[in-house]
């Protein structure tokens, strides 16, 4: 087992098409399904059901969730390594919370640094707290995430504002609740009451991030015995459990519109959560890194731009 099989093996279980997988992977079909038959024979399971769209086997759904881990926690240990290297260059190391931000803000990094001294911009993908814990150790030189309130560490601005929400699909409401699904959703709707979600399974975040945070603490609250089916320690995973209607999770509203497309949607029903739900999300550096008049230059320019609506995906 290798960290390209276990690549292969997510991209196809996340675009559930082996034809979709090898374009996207740049292999051919061949190749992939050779790959997956391999690391099939490693484990002693099947991890797919041959059908269309491809679904995972109950082994597939457990292989998926360790290997979103290890894959995490692989890049996140090449970032660091990396930029072992990178402390004398003019690469800037930007920190991001969930692949959708690159979406959001690639346009306005490198229309910031046009015409400036920097010759790559490197993307890392890690948990909130852990890229704040990347900055603190200079492994990052900037970090979109949430940051800890009057942090004298950290020079930051606010990029925009987003919120917890609650994700269950109808399958798993339509399960739980029978004939009743409708009134109940439109009683938690009205009233806020999610004590009406205690028979629900839930899958539990393990990611260490404020979503992560809020979750805990709101169904502390709300639902202080909950049946706790599955751990996900990536909103990848999460998401693809929450859609198979296994269970309801919590999400930020951009992922839920960055993730999830339109046809994706369809089935869920989204609940908003008030006002402790919403949290700022802001570019941020530690005072005192910035490597060189190129890389100041750059970190002043980006965390005092102004964020366009579309940049922002408002």
């Amino acid at each position: 087992m290798n960290f390209q099989n276990l690549d292969y093996f997510v991209t196809t279980a996340t675009v559930k098409s082996f034809t979709k997988a090898a374009s996207r992977l740049y292999v051919t079909q061949q190749t992939l399904s050779g790959q997956i038959a391999s690391l099939e024979k490693e484990i002693g399971y099947k991890l797919f059901i041959r059908s269309k769209p491809l679904e995972l086997t109950k082994a597939g759904e457990i292989f998926f969730s360790y290997a979103m881990g290890l894959l995490r926690d692989y890049r996140k240990m090449q970032a660091e390594l990396t930029h072992l290297d990178e402390r004398m260059d003019n690469t800037v190391s930007i920190g991001i919370p969930y692949p959708g931000a690159i979406q959001r803000f690639t346009k306005l990094m490198m229309s910031t640094s046009r015409n400036m001294l920097i010759p790559q911009i490197r993307f890392v993908e890690m948990p909130g707290d852990d890229l704040i814990e990347g900055l603190r150790k200079g492994s990052l030189d900037l970090a979109i995430a949430h940051f800890p309130e009057n942090d004298p560490a950290f020079v930051c601005q606010p990029m925009f504002e987003d919120e917890v929400v609650l994700l269950a699909t109808d399958e798993l409401l339509q399960n739980t609740f029978g004939g009743a699904a409708e009134a109940i959703i439109r009683e938690i709707h009205a009233t806020g009451n999610f004590s009406l979600l205690k028979s629900c399974p839930y899958i539990r975040s393990k990611c260490n991030n404020i979503v992560a945070h809020f979750a805990d603490r709101f169904m502390k609250e709300n639902i202080p015995a909950p049946i706790i089916n599955a751990e996900a320690d990536s909103f990848d995973a999460q998401i693809w459990i929450c859609r198979s209607g296994a269970a309801f999770s919590f999400f930020p509203r951009r992922i839920t519109s960055d993730a999830l497309n339109r046809q994706d949607l369809f089935p869920f029903h989204v609940f908003t959560l008030g006002e402790s739900a919403r949290f700022t999300v802001h570019y941020g550096y530690r005072k005192g890194t910035p490597r060189g008049p190129a890389l100041e230059d750059f970190v002043q320019r980006v965390v005092t731009a102004r964020v366009e609506p579309d940049a922002a995906g408002k």
